[in-house]
């Protein structure tokens, strides 16, 4: 079940965050707007907000009216807005720092401000005009010193994103804990600041089969650069039938898949081509086309086919590209999963469809081969520019002012 993805495992990472120009089906893992991906609440005033773009294309910060709010003590008005200024490059990160902080935090500073700022029991947000795009804490709480425990707290830390979140918390208003998307270092680590790493780093189905009578498989791609203990990271597959927003089935997956390997989840009542394809199996009642299906990492999800909590009738899409009778192959340029479960499911934007028992693809997915593509002369400075940005693996921030 080798997977023949080329020299997409060699240049995955730095083709996802620089090379949107010349592979424009990239869009779909890369991050749709600004967020928080540094925050340093250190001693004193050793304070600073970094702010990543990994949209794909520069973003200017003036004209978008772009601004920092913070509030104070649970109060749900803002008690300073920082308007943003200058222009964040696309796979770069903006930095903006207390101007009292150190010469450390300075040094990678592109906006400063000297008034009184948050402490660890502030809400921060970070805004497009009047829309919130990020929040940091919980408008209008007061958690009393600080919303975490540990190292992954909001006082006295220093916090980084996680590199897999592609996305800022745009609710302000709901609970927030920071062990969900963050990790957590102590007081005054400034050594992270000026750079962040993004990459689309989990689990996603390549695919789907839902053919006559039990001829139904699932298949789950891994491209993340490693092999992945399924059993150990708690991974499972749900099944949503007929439109509830509750799972009827719940299949743990067991044993290990390799890096650019896929691991086939069958029905054990298949037809011997798909067995022998299988990683695992199954006997319980399975999804037909009008059921969402689910991949999870823990609880967290991580891709879905349908839409949970609606039924389409008899399925999603139409002719061959549908979940119905039907065999579906992701596109190769895909590279993460839909890990929204309740937005509206269209398998053509995706996804390839097949014949009912089309069962030759089974077993194998191929993966984006950037050797074999030939950039439009306009984007070659912007694809150089991601093979350098292989050898620091995700530094953004090369120069500083």
């Amino acid at each position: 079940m080798l997977n023949t993805h080329g020299l997409w495992r060699l240049f995955g990472v730095s083709i996802v965050v620089w090379g949107i120009a010349a592979f424009g089906s990239l869009a779909y893992a890369l991050p749709t707007e600004l967020f928080f991906s540094e925050y340093i609440e250190g001693t004193s005033n050793n304070k600073a907000l970094e702010i990543y773009n990994g949209t794909g294309a520069a973003i200017n910060l003036t004209g978008g009216g772009y601004n920092v709010q913070m509030f104070f003590n649970g109060n749900p008005s803002a008690g300073l807005t920082i308007n943003l200024t200058g222009t964040i490059a696309n796979g770069d990160v903006y930095v903006l720092a207390h101007s009292s902080a150190n010469a450390t935090i300075l040094a990678q500073a592109d906006q400063t401000n000297g008034a009184g700022w948050f402490n660890g029991d502030d809400a921060v947000v970070l805004r497009k005009g009047t829309t919130s795009i990020d929040v940091i804490g919980q408008i209008g709480f007061d958690p009393g010193t600080k919303w975490g425990t540990g190292l992954i707290s909001t006082a006295d830390n220093t916090l980084r994103r996680e590199s897999t979140i592609s996305a800022g918390d745009t609710n302000g208003t709901n609970v927030f804990d920071p062990a969900v998307e963050w990790d957590g270092f102590a007081t005054d680590t400034f050594d992270g600041l000026g750079w962040h790493t993004y990459s689309t780093t989990d689990l996603f189905f390549s695919e789907y089969i839902e053919g006559t009578s039990n001829n139904k498989a699932l298949e789950i791609y891994n491209g993340t650069g490693a092999a992945i203990n399924l059993t150990g990271g708690g991974y499972n597959v749900q099944m949503f039938f007929n439109g509830s927003a509750s799972a009827g089935l719940t299949i743990d997956l067991t044993g290990n898949v390799a890096d650019g390997d896929v691991y086939v989840l069958a029905h054990s009542s298949a037809n011997a081509t798909i067995l022998a394809q299988a990683d695992q199996t199954n006997g319980a009642g399975w999804f037909n086309g009008d059921d969402a299906v689910v991949l999870r990492n823990g609880t967290k999800v991580i891709d879905v086919i349908g839409q949970i909590g609606f039924d389409p009738g008899t399925e999603w899409g139409t002719g061959l590209i549908s979940t119905a009778d039907n065999t579906l192959r992701r596109k190769n340029t895909i590279l993460a999963g839909d890990i929204i479960g309740g937005d509206a499911f269209d398998p053509a934007v995706e996804w390839d469809g097949f014949d009912t028992n089309t069962f030759n693809g089974l077993g194998s997915h191929t993966a984006i081969n950037p050797s074999t593509q030939v950039p439009e002369p306009t984007t070659m400075l912007l694809l150089g520019s991601g093979l350098i940005g292989l050898a620091g693996y995700g530094r953004k921030k090369f120069f500083k002012k």
